[in-house]
């Protein structure tokens, strides 16, 4: 399964600053995508599969912690069951 990492620029920003170059986590932060809402907030989101995700969250923990929040919300979104009426 797929997972779609959003997360605020800033904080983006922030955490790739502080991530090692040469780590694995890094090159999948650089394959985000930049985003913009209606009410012009930036953000990145992240196409990864869950262990990557679940890698990325981790590491978050580690030396971003202000990032955790934002890839949990999206672990979590992910693993939501589909509606009846979805299906």
């Amino acid at each position: 399964m797929k997972i779609l990492i959003d997360i605020p620029m800033e904080d983006y920003s922030k955490f790739l600053q502080r991530c090692d170059a040469t780590r694995p986590e890094y090159e999948m932060l650089k394959t985000g995508i930049v985003t913009q809402d209606r009410e012009k907030r930036r953000a990145v989101e992240i196409l990864c599969d869950v262990e990557d995700a679940k890698m990325i969250l981790d590491l978050a923990s580690e030396i971003y912690p202000h990032a955790v929040p934002h890839v949990q919300e999206s672990i979590s979104l992910a693993r939501r069951p589909q509606t009846a009426a979805a299906q």
